[in-house]
């Protein structure tokens, strides 16, 4: 009886993904189109995030907060044509952020990510700020590569958090983080990975 009533659970979802996967199909076109005539240097990019095309497609519809990435990926055009199938409101990537290959956002929700460059394998968790320190400073953090930050990360000011990076969560962090470092706490401990 249990595992009927999952089954009829499940096939009902399924039948309301599919549903909702036809309905919002058509509204991705302009995004396929802009898709294929951009340049090889942004299907790369875009290739590198989502995989396959048809991957492409079925993420944009069921997952709000990559199609954030994916009008990020496609540059300042995506304005005119990403309002028929807008993406996560709470999930901000101003086109001034440079973003690497395989970024990826776990379950986003409320999340800034105002940094000058963000390099390859980035992980983000939910509610995420990264910005300036202040309005007079408009200097902006440097992430490097495989840096994963945790949920409530705060990452502030013209700072550099180097590579292979793990910051825990609810973490304020003010200064220039070393290469192969965990990071937790308020104000931010830093530990070399391998050291108890």
């Amino acid at each position: 009886m249990y595992c009927e009533k999952i089954f009829a659970e499940n096939k009902t979802r399924s039948v309301f993904r599919l549903f909702q996967f036809i309905f919002y199909w058509w509204r991705m076109i302009p995004s396929q189109i802009t898709y294929f005539i951009s340049s090889s240097k942004q299907k790369e990019l875009v290739r590198s995030d989502f995989g396959s095309c048809g991957n492409l497609v079925r993420t944009l519809v069921l997952a709000k907060y990559n199609r954030n990435l994916f009008y990020h990926r496609m540059g300042k055009t995506s304005i005119f044509y990403s309002w028929i199938l807008s993406g996560e409101n709470s999930l901000k990537l101003p086109f001034s952020c440079k973003l690497g290959r395989h970024t990826h956002f776990v379950h986003n929700d409320c999340c800034h990510l105002n940094a000058a460059s963000i390099c390859d394998n980035f992980v983000c968790y939910p509610h995420v700020m990264i910005g300036t320190k202040n309005l007079r400073d408009n200097s902006k953090p440097t992430i490097g590569n495989n840096v994963t930050l945790g949920s409530g990360t705060v990452v502030v000011g013209g700072i550099h958090i180097g590579d292979n990076v793990n910051v825990g969560a609810n973490t304020v962090v003010m200064k220039d983080i070393p290469d192969n470092s965990v990071v937790y706490g308020n104000p931010c401990i830093v530990m070399s990975k391998g050291k108890k």
